[in-house]
């Protein structure tokens, strides 16, 4: 890359793989002269004798990069980062195939009647009361239910490095989302 005057970009090279792939597979959706324009966009210059592949390389270490200066000089992207995932992820959660993450319910929760539990997470899907009580840092990761006749239920969205659960996730944009569903009283 230094043959281009991109040597900022080995900052990146720390970025676990897995971050790189995903968005080599997003920026793979691009023409060739879409992706050029979009580095240039940012001010990247000497493009133009870059394959396809290598352009493919250059956004999507630069994507993992805009997100790490994001994280630290902009906090209000990262937030908003992270509410577009738990977002796509609360309203994809309950459907086959589901995404990068599960949902769990306590077994109060569970042993209510299926056209309740039908209900709760039609309710779940569609929340969109967030407020600075319920979720003070903007990543829409928690929510309160009421339904007739039930005391509150609560959901969550918890972060995990991946699916064993053991650890709680470093980076919460590159996290198993696991989202659990609970009576008030359990939280």
């Amino acid at each position: 890359m230094s043959k281009n005057g991109l040597n900022f970009l080995s900052k990146t090279e720390q970025q676990p793989a897995s971050a790189v792939e995903k968005y080599k597979l997003e920026a793979e959706q691009y023409s060739l002269e879409e992706l050029r324009a979009k580095l240039k966009a940012r001010g990247i210059q000497n493009v133009d004798t870059l394959d396809f592949t290598e352009v493919v390389n250059l956004v999507s270490r630069l994507a993992v990069y805009e997100i790490r200066y994001d994280r630290v000089d902009n906090p209000d992207a990262l937030a908003k980062s992270i509410q577009l995932r738990n977002d796509l992820f609360r309203k994809a959660v309950f459907m086959v195939p589901r995404p990068d993450g599960r949902a769990f319910m306590t077994s109060t929760v569970e042993n209510l009647a299926a056209e309740t539990k039908a209900v709760l997470f039609d309710k779940i899907i569609a929340f969109d009361n967030f407020t600075q009580d319920n979720d003070p840092y903007g990543e829409h990761d928690f929510g309160c239910i009421e339904l007739d006749g039930i005391p509150k239920i609560y959901w969550q969205i918890n972060y995990y490095e991946d699916a064993s659960m053991k650890a709680r996730a470093a980076d919460p944009l590159n996290a198993y989302r696991v989202l659990v569903v609970m009576f008030a009283e359990e939280y």
